[in-house]
């Protein structure tokens, strides 16, 4: 339980702060451009609010059971809020319609994210809820997280074939791959960094491709 609260203060804390970094981006552009729509103000905090909701019912009962505890939606519900967070909010600052190709292809990469930790933390996770990992066991969890993210390259070099010429990309991808390929149980922390490190060297190779 006293874990529990420390991640939903964690929560709060980071929500609020993205939430205001948001709200400081959006009302310069009400102020300068006469032509912001309302709804697509809206649009963004419902997503926010969204997105916040979900990430309290993860760590906090509803209905006496968290999202974390519900069989398989743990790194389902990971993924999405993720999605919501890095691709779609950013994308809605830009373009009032969401590229939903785009946003399932990042679902999909950060669902292979979270297999590696659900290896680590299967004995913990079979008293609470069931994951992939029970579902289907370690060797084939290992071999999904490989095709997933795998099937998330495929997808973006269909979107940008320019990614298909870009050796930082194909670097980054190899080694995606490759760290999901050695998803173990007993990892060292440093593993399970490099796991976390992955969405931030995407973002940093796909902003120098820009």
């Amino acid at each position: 339980m006293k874990k529990n609260h420390q991640n939903l203060r964690f929560i709060v804390v980071f929500a609020a702060f993205f939430c205001a970094i948001i709200l400081l981006r959006l009302f310069p552009l009400q102020a300068k451009n006469e032509d912001v729509n309302t709804n697509y103000f809206v649009r963004i905090l419902i997503v926010l609010a969204i997105c916040l909701l979900l990430a309290i019912w993860y760590v906090v009962p509803v209905f006496k059971k968290s999202l974390r505890q519900i069989p398989f939606l743990k790194a389902s519900t990971v993924a999405f809020v993720w999605s919501l967070i890095l691709i779609a909010i950013p994308t809605l600052l830009f373009h009032p319609i969401l590229p939903i190709n785009e946003i399932t292809l990042y679902f999909i990469f950060f669902y292979a994210l979270t297999i590696p930790f659900n290896i680590r933390d299967q004995q913990e996770d079979k008293k609470e809820a069931k994951t992939l990992v029970h579902l289907i066991g370690e060797r084939n969890a290992v071999i999904a997280g490989v095709t997933l993210m795998i099937c998330f390259h495929t997808g973006l070099f269909t979107i940008y074939p320019i990614l298909l010429t870009s050796g930082a990309y194909l670097a980054f991808a190899f080694c995606s791959i490759v760290l999901l390929a050695l998803a173990k149980s007993d990892r060292p922390l440093s593993y399970y960094a490099l796991i976390d490190g992955l969405m931030l060297f995407l973002g940093a190779v796909l902003l120098n491709e820009q």
